[in-house]
C-alpha cells in the first residue's frame, strides 16, 4: 500500500525472522521468504514497552494476515486493533 511508510504515526516496521517470528506467529506460521506483495505478509501490532514475557503472545485482535485480507493493512494500522497502540 503506497499510504504506508515506516515511521507513519509513530509505527516502526520490522521485519521477524526465525525464533522471533515464530514466537510471535506461531510454529505453523508460515515465513514469506520472497513476499510479491504486503498480501503475502503477516503483521502485528506490539506495544512499546510490552514486557519481554509477554512480547510473543500478543492479542488476536493485534494480528492482521492472510484471512484479513480484504481489509487494507492501512485501515487496520488506523483500527483499534493497531492505532492506538
Amino acid at each position: 500500500d503506497p499510504r504506508l511508510e515506516n515511521g507513519m504515526y509513530g509505527h516502526q516496521f520490522l521485519a521477524l525472522e526465525g525464533k522471533a517470528f515464530r514466537d510471535v506467529f506461531g510454529e505453523e506460521a508460515e515465513f514469506p521468504s520472497s513476499p510479491a506483495s504486503v498480501r503475502d505478509c503477516q503483521a502485528v501490532c506490539l506495544e512499546l514497552g510490552t514486557l519481554k514475557s509477554v512480547v510473543a503472545r500478543p492479542l488476536p485482535h493485534r494480528y492482521w494476515g492472510r484471512e484479513e485480507a480484504k481489509r487494507q493493512l492501512y485501515d487496520f494500522m488506523l483500527s483499534d486493533s493497531c492505532g492506538r497502540v
